[in-house]
């Protein structure tokens, strides 16, 4: 675990974004060359990092990341609309939280709590004949899941920091939302349905590993706001 920390550390560039690729030919980074989810990964894991091993300093470019994708990052990469629905982000703000997140860094949380709400709620809208049409078609179960993800990561940061306690009470509506959405869109055990079938998420009559990776980790998280 130190080792590939180290490794995660090496990657990482001076304004806190991570590089995403390592040359092994070289033993260098490949310079130049980002990914939007490499940068959140490699924070939750370095966060994860400086809770077992505090006395080895990987807080340091924890913190750095952190800035970055709290300050930076959607503006440097393009991402619009801004910020990026990053669910690792989401996982590292709470297990930093405890560590004493300036206002930036909660600010960038409310931001991110307010994107999840708002693609919930237009995923939620689609129950129409005209919601259907004017929202086009339904995420995929890995999509939805990292909204669940996401939203059950800052839940107890929202109910611990003042600064966000305007925010908690709704916070549990919507997550509950979409737990039952994205369980809706399950398939079912029952006649006709086959056991490899059975309690996937398919999309366009395809199912990927992390349709079912993250939806199972969201539907989990979300436990704690269900009936």
């Amino acid at each position: 675990m130190r080792e590939l920390g180290g490794f995660i550390a090496l990657q990482q560039r001076a304004d806190g974004s991570m590089l995403n690729l390592h040359d092994l030919r070289t033993g260098e980074p490949v310079p130049g060359e980002t990914s939007v989810f490499a940068t959140g990964e490699a924070l939750w894991a370095l966060a994860l990092l400086h809770e077992a091993f505090p006395h080895l300093g990987f807080d340091e470019p924890a913190w750095r990341t952190l800035d970055h994708l709290a300050l930076r990052r959607d503006q440097d990469e393009g991402l619009v609309p801004p910020p990026w629905p990053d669910q690792w982000a989401s996982y590292s703000l709470g297990e930093m939280a405890e560590w004493g997140l300036e206002d930036h860094h909660v600010e960038y949380a409310r931001r991110l709590l307010e994107r999840y709400g708002l693609l919930v709620r237009f995923d939620a809208q689609r129950g129409s004949l005209y919601g259907s049409i004017t929202h086009g078609p339904a995420p995929r179960g890995g999509g939805a899941g990292t909204w669940l993800e996401g939203l059950a990561a800052l839940r107890p940061l929202a109910y611990g920091d003042a600064r966000l306690a305007d925010l908690a009470p709704r916070l549990d509506t919507t997550l509950a939302c979409a737990a039952g959405r994205l369980a809706d869109r399950r398939v079912a055990p029952g006649d006709g349905v086959s056991p490899q079938e059975a309690g996937a998420w398919f999309y366009d009559d395809l199912t990927r590993m992390d349709d079912q990776q993250h939806a199972a980790s969201g539907l989990l998280l979300a436990e704690p706001v269900l009936p």
